[in-house]
Formats: structure tokens, sequence, C-alpha cells
């Protein structure tokens, strides 16, 4: 047990290392893009604080802590995902279709066999989010709508494709420059 906990201490202290140097080094386009940055909430099989960050108009960042199978006390998760996302043009007005690839790591609290319920685990997974987002006109709210698949490495080798979820964004004004 104590190998898994420093273990997964370990990876994760890798994958916030790998995380940072990127976003260090991406280069910030933000004329061509329409927002550049957002907060809110994702809602489904996870509930979760959503932040999603543009390098470019097409290219952004998108990172979230949420708890999986909130209302289930005995069998839930704590996960920490990011993944890169792509944008698509669509030509509709502030409708972006969009494809990634990213992480997720946490730790399951409990599980579905009574046997086993007194246990803590941790996991990995790679993920591939395929969604589609809407800004209202006029308004600082984005919508999505997100299917993300995901490979399990750590912990139990699984495939997960349950992952679906909504969400809403509020857009951070851009602070003019003096």
């Amino acid at each position: 047990m104590r190998y898994s906990l420093l273990r997964m201490k370990n990876v994760l202290k890798y994958f916030a290392a790998v995380l940072t140097v990127v976003s260090m080094f991406m280069t910030v386009d933000a004329s061509a893009q329409y927002y550049r940055r957002s907060f809110g909430v994702r809602l489904g099989n996870q509930f979760a604080a959503d932040y999603k960050m543009f390098f470019t108009a097409s290219s952004a960042l998108d990172v979230n802590l949420g708890l999986i199978n909130p209302f289930v006390p005995d069998y839930q998760f704590v996960t920490l995902s990011a993944s890169y996302n792509y944008h698509f043009d669509t030509g509709v007005e502030r409708l972006a279709p969009y494809i990634g690839g990213g992480l997720s790591a946490g730790v399951q609290f409990g599980h579905w066999d009574r046997s086993r319920r007194d246990r803590v685990s941790y996991f990995m997974s790679a993920d591939l989010p395929l969604g589609v987002e809407y800004r209202l006109a006029r308004k600082p709210v984005v919508f999505c709508f997100e299917w993300s698949p995901k490979f399990q490495f750590l912990g139990e080798m699984r495939f997960i494709p349950h992952s679906v979820s909504a969400g809403v964004r509020f857009i951070f004004p851009e602070l003019s420059r003096r």
C-alpha cells in the first residue's frame, strides 16, 4: 500500500511538471480566438470544476477536478484531468466541435463489492475527449457537451466508454492593456 501511494504521488508530480512546462512554452494568439479563458462546472457521471485556456484560436488546454459517482458514497472517485483540445471551424458562428487527448489521475474510494469497500486504490487513464461547445451571443457564457472515453492503464486495466458530461463555463473578461 505504501509503495503504491508513493508511486502515485510521483506520477502526479511528473504529470503536473509536464503540464506546467508545456503551458509556459505555448504561444498565445489572443487576436484570433473568440475567448481566452473560462471557468465553470461539468455535470454528468462526473461533477467537476472545469477551467479552459486557449493558446491559439483552435488549441486549448482543458483541466478539471471532480468527483465521479457523487451520490454513491460506497464507490466514489476523485479525479484530476487535463486534455489538449483542437477546435474545428464549422462556419457556424460560436459553434466549435473539438477532439483531443489527455490524462486523468485519481483515487478510488470503496468498491461495488462489499468485501472490498474499505480499500483505497489509485488509477490513471488516457482520455480521448470528443465534444462541442457553443458560446452565447453578447453573453460571457459557454455551453459544452463532451464524450471522453478512457483507457485506464494504472490500477485495473480497462476501457471506460461511459464518460459523458455537459457543462457551462463563464468567460473571463480580458484586462485591457494601458
